[in-house]
């Protein structure tokens, strides 16, 4: 929210309650079960409703806003051990593509393995027959 806005709202709050204040100046008590009030004006009573409201709806957000923060940082721990998961596939698929390949004796006249700078090239070439690259 804006400054300005912010600001705005409070003003137009502030007036509304000065009105109410004014408009409700008649002396009243309230009685509840066996427990009664002193006599006071009935804008005072509003303000008290006005300021119970407040903390309980203030207190229900707070118990939103705590719980929505626990699910987040479980999302993160989560998304985290992932990351290590995948960190940890990533270094075992380099050590297995570092170690050598043995060549069975009979197809080594067949196959000359290419050396290249990619890593991820798959390019065999065979005697008579040209290169492919399998995938």
């Amino acid at each position: 929210m804006s400054g300005i806005f912010r600001t705005l709202l409070i003003v137009a709050v502030a007036v509304l309650a000065g009105a109410l204040a004014v408009q409700n100046n008649d002396q009243t008590s309230l009685r509840f079960i066996v427990w009664q009030t002193q006599t006071l004006p009935v804008w005072v009573f509003l303000l008290i409703a006005l300021a119970i409201g407040v903390v309980l709806g203030g207190g229900s957000l707070l118990v939103d806003y705590a719980r929505a923060r626990r699910q987040l940082a479980r999302e993160h721990r989560r998304a985290d051990e992932a990351t290590e998961r995948a960190l940890a596939a990533e270094r075992e698929l380099e050590a297995l593509r570092a170690r050598p390949v043995a060549v069975e004796p009979e197809l080594r006249d067949r196959i000359e393995i290419v050396e290249e700078e990619d890593p991820e090239s798959t390019a065999v070439s065979r005697p008579g027959r040209g290169s492919g690259t399998y995938e």
